[in-house]
């Protein structure tokens, strides 16, 4: 961008600002306080009906990482990483430049970390929402997990 004047520099940085803070209040209004909103009704202990909700920390996580299906969580981040990372080895050797090597590199780290999140969304869901009695949305429905 050509900016011309006493400060360029600041000029720029200006321009710059000025163009991203549309895109950037759009982004923390609809995905940064939702985010922030989520943190802190998971350590509540709310039925979403009730008019009060009640503070309890982080015993809903403790109880989260006492489940044994949470357990095998890692396992399938180690599995996925080392698919993803065989993924990079192949494409790295398949390139000879140094520059596209460095530009591979960023591409396969962004999309595998965008797989990695699709798979562990697709896997918590399933966990929260599974249709056996094994899941947590059941077992709050039914009960089980009030103390």
């Amino acid at each position: 961008m050509i900016v011309r004047g006493r400060y360029p520099r600041l000029r720029q940085f200006g321009v710059a600002l000025g163009l991203l803070a549309p895109a950037l209040l759009l982004f923390l209004t609809f995905v940064g306080y939702p985010a922030v909103r989520a943190l802190r009704v998971s350590t509540q202990d709310w039925t979403g009906f009730s008019p009060r909700a009640l503070d309890v920390g982080n015993k809903h996580y403790l109880k989260l990482f006492g489940e044994p299906m949470f357990r095998s969580l890692p396992l399938l981040v180690v599995v996925v990483g080392l698919a993803a990372a065989g993924m990079a080895a192949g494409q790295w050797l398949r390139r000879s430049l140094a520059a596209d090597r460095i530009r591979l590199g960023i591409r396969v780290g962004k999309y595998s970390g965008l797989a990695l999140a699709a798979v562990l969304l697709s896997v918590l869901l399933l966990w929260t929402f599974g249709p056996s009695s094994a899941g947590c949305w059941n077992g709050a429905t039914c009960g089980r997990w009030r103390s």
